[in-house]
């Protein structure tokens, strides 16, 4: 989320609402998915897939 976004506190509720950690993900969240996917031990080729990245 962008930072203005973050500072809504009704809009961060509703996220976090449909989120199964209850956290917004981080750019270091962000980056390990990156990693596992550009890993040839850690991946398999995805096609078509969306990968939600929320904290975990």
């Amino acid at each position: 989320m962008a930072d203005e976004q973050l500072k809504d506190k009704t809009l961060v509720e509703r996220v976090l609402a449909t989120t199964p950690l209850l956290k917004v993900g981080s750019p270091t969240d962000v980056a390990r998915q990156i990693a596992v996917d550009a890993s040839p031990t850690l991946s398999r080729p995805d096609s078509g897939v969306n990968i939600m990245v929320d904290g975990v």
